[in-house]
């Protein structure tokens, strides 16, 4: 984006609001540029697009928001008249929190790769998987994305916020086969930083290949939990697991579906806290979120404590505010940098006390219910724990638990939090966690 249409745009928006009379309106304009390479079986692909928009958004009798790609005075206007138009369309009469104007630049972004670069980091974690999992290699898809986001937020009440960041992400997904085509297994891992290559390439080391060449081969070799285990079992996740744990927890702190009910006379551990800070150093970090409000860490869980993820439009106050997350559509509730505070057991202990149980790392699916508080995790693999040992690995486990519960039986947790990047309905988040214990969950 020129700052030529930046500044066309900004000067329509000041001339425009001095004849607004709607309770707020806010524009902004958003540009990004993707590319993407992948390598797969046979073929390396190259992918790259771009775009500018500008977004207006209008709070009278209800939200209104309009967004255009004609990012000029003229698109302004027109797309300020129709935000203005849709907000007079309902009758819901709504009133936005108080807040503190802001004014800054966050610039994040680092320099793009070249399509070649990519290629050739492709072509070495390729190779290393072959060597990692030899004759039982059967196909494997490695996915390198890098994208530039930049958006300059400027609002009726006075803020003027920009940001920018550059995102990079590698997702590699490994399967193995059984000696005479017999079997199979199957791995994957996500990662993301904010920042380019080179800081991506430093998360990807042998050890998270070995890893990952690991799960697949014992994924190949897993059996179904025996019968004996099924029922309430003592369950150890990993950070993995424990993070998306995390993720579907802070689902039932969103204020738009907030219930207290499932957190009412709920005892959690001594050492476990429920943190969101998106001043972290992690994938789903922003200095402002998506009504212009500062953002900064909030304890959500812990001892005798429950606090709700908000807005402005869901919130009293401003400190209640601060995780709006959507910009085409009304602002929602969302999680920033999400994890589960660090404990004080060493793993070896953590095994050696559980005697039996099961051993979960990785995921491939976590769920909840807001309805009736359940909360599914389907792990990647699985170890069974007998005689404070892990033992034979596990495949389809379901682990279910309700959410009182899992908050109650929640008793060891580790030394070291551990982040993976994910996403949440198209926004960078990140979700962290220490390996944790849970009694008495439902392994069907």
């Amino acid at each position: 984006m020129t700052a030529i249409d930046a500044e066309g745009v900004f000067t329509g928006f000041k001339d425009f609001m001095k004849g607004c009379n709607v309770k707020y309106f806010d524009v902004r304009l958003v540009s990004e540029e993707t590319s993407e390479v992948s390598c797969r079986e046979g073929s390396f692909e190259f992918f790259s697009d771009r775009y500018r928009k500008i977004v207006c958004r209008a709070v009278e009798d209800c939200y209104g928001v309009a967004c255009s790609s004609e990012v000029n005075r003229e698109g302004l206007v027109k797309c300020m008249k129709h935000a203005f138009k849709l907000a007079r369309e309902g009758k819901l009469k709504l009133k936005l929190a108080s807040v503190k104007p802001q004014k800054g630049f966050n610039d994040r972004c680092s320099e793009e790769s070249s399509p070649d670069e990519k290629i050739e980091v492709l072509k070495i974690i390729r190779d290393k998987l072959v060597e990692l999992t030899g004759e039982n290699y059967w196909r494997s898809e490695i996915i390198v994305t890098q994208g530039k986001y930049g958006h300059r937020l400027l609002t009726s009440e006075g803020t003027d916020v920009r940001e920018k960041k550059t995102y990079t992400t590698i997702l590699i997904y490994l399967t193995v086969k059984g000696l005479g085509g017999l079997g199979r297994g199957f791995s994957s891992k996500f990662i993301g930083v904010i920042g380019g290559l080179k800081k991506l390439l430093r998360q990807v080391d042998e050890h998270v290949l070995k890893e990952a060449s690991m799960r697949s081969m014992d994924s190949m070799r897993g059996r179904s939990l025996p019968v004996s285990m099924k029922g309430k079992n003592r369950v150890i996740l990993d950070s993995e697991a424990a993070a998306a744990l995390a993720h579907e927890i802070s689902h039932f702190l969103e204020k738009d579906v907030f219930q207290r009910v499932f957190f009412e006379r709920v005892q959690v551990n001594d050492e476990f806290k429920l943190i969101d800070n998106p001043l972290l150093e992690e994938y789903g970090s922003f200095k402002w979120d998506d009504e212009g409000v500062k953002g900064r860490e909030k304890t959500l869980i812990s001892q005798g404590e429950f606090n709700t993820l908000g807005t402005r439009l869901t919130s009293d106050r401003e400190d209640e505010a601060g995780n709006a997350r959507g910009i085409y559509h009304v602002p929602k509730p969302m999680m920033s940098n999400i994890y589960i505070n660090k404990g004080d057991w060493s793993f070896d202990e953590l095994v050696e006390d559980t005697r039996k149980g099961v051993f979960v790392r990785g995921i491939v699916r976590a769920q909840s219910n807001l309805l009736t508080g359940n909360i599914e995790l389907i792990p990647e693999i699985s170890y069974l724990i007998e005689k404070k040992e892990i033992g034979r690995p596990i495949k389809s486990l379901r682990i279910i638990g309700n959410i009182k519960d899992i908050l109650r039986n929640v008793d060891a947790l580790t030394r070291e939090v551990k982040f993976r990047a994910s996403y949440e309905k198209g926004f960078p988040i990140a979700e962290g966690s220490p390996f944790i214990r849970v009694n008495e969950v439902n392994l069907p």
